[in-house]
């Protein structure tokens, strides 16, 4: 697990207020694979399994994961997934338990926006079976490897088999950048 610092990254402050502008396209999407479901808002840079640019912001999102990965000595050999995700306060705690995809990978968050409380992500021991085909654990025992706070200008990379879920924020938004690679 690699705790990642950016906010002194040039790259990362041009994506940010390319992001955090009023001018920045959202779309509207449902989680609702398990019993948790919700609406949030997200912004696909590139789709899940595509490897391929979803986006005008694909550029500046990869010269500054290449940035994070010069300083933090990590390549990036093949993009699965990477999208900006917004959340309000809602009704529920945390999104659930989940990987993001069922083979070998490492998962990104980077934390663009929080609220005061600053709640963030919880890394699980559990990791994926391999061959198991669904993403999301219902029956976790939580036994918790690693609780991340969500502090903007922050990440974390982490082996992406580990089951996770993010906490709601209580006030205001969440913005984060998640990219499985």
């Amino acid at each position: 697990m690699l705790e990642l610092d950016v906010k002194e990254s040039k790259s990362y402050q041009e994506l940010k207020s390319i992001v955090l502008s009023n001018t920045f396209p959202w779309f509207i999407d449902n989680y609702g694979y398990t019993k948790h479901n919700f609406d949030f808002l997200t912004h696909t840079v590139v789709r899940r399994g595509e490897n391929k640019p979803n986006s005008f912001i694909y550029e500046p999102t990869l010269k500054f994961l290449q940035s994070c990965g010069l300083k933090y000595r990590f390549k990036i050999k093949r993009i699965y997934r990477m999208a900006f995700n917004l959340t309000f306060p809602c009704t529920l705690e945390k999104s659930g338990v989940h990987t993001d995809l069922n083979k070998d990978h490492k998962s990104i968050i980077i934390y663009f926006k929080n609220d005061e409380y600053e709640l963030g992500t919880i890394i699980y021991n559990k990791m994926m079976e391999k061959g198991k085909s669904s993403t999301f654990e219902n029956n976790i025992d939580n036994d918790i490897l690693k609780e991340i706070k969500g502090k903007e200008d922050t990440g974390v990379m982490f082996d992406g088999l580990h089951y996770h879920e993010a906490y709601f924020p209580k006030k205001d938004k969440r913005i984060v950048l998640v990219v499985n690679i």
